[in-house]
C-alpha cells in the first residue's frame, strides 16, 4: 500500500484510515506530503518518505524513488517522533 498524507496531525479522521489500512498488515509506504511531523504517528509503516510538499516536482522525485530511478536523499528539516530527531539522513552508501 501506498498512503500519502497531509496534515494528517489535524486530521483524526485521516489519522484513523491510516490506522485501519496499517492494521490490514500489508507492506506499506506512507509518503508524508506536509511537514514530516505528519508521519509521527505512522512508524508502524515499512517505509516513511518526507515529500515536504505536495508539489509536482515533489511528486516525481516520490515517484523515482519508488520505481528505484532514484535513491532518496536528504535532511529531515523537523523530527518525525522520537524515532528520527533533526538532521536524520538514510545513509545507502554504508559510509
Amino acid at each position: 500500500l501506498i498512503i500519502g498524507v497531509l496534515l494528517a496531525l489535524q486530521s483524526p479522521e485521516q489519522r484513523a484510515l491510516v490506522e485501519q489500512l496499517l492494521a490490514l498488515d500489508k507492506p506499506t509506504i506512507i509518503v508524508g506530503l506536509g511537514t514530516p511531523a505528519d508521519l509521527a504517528s505512522f512508524t508502524a509503516a515499512d517505509v516513511l518518505i518526507a515529500a515536504n510538499g505536495p508539489g509536482n516536482l515533489n511528486l516525481e522525485a516520490v515517484v523515482s524513488v519508488l520505481f528505484g530511478d532514484e535513491r532518496p536523499g536528504g535532511k529531515l528539516p523537523l523530527p518525525i517522533g522520537e524515532h528520527y530527531p533533526i538532521g536524520h539522513a538514510l545513509n545507502l552508501a554504508g559510509n
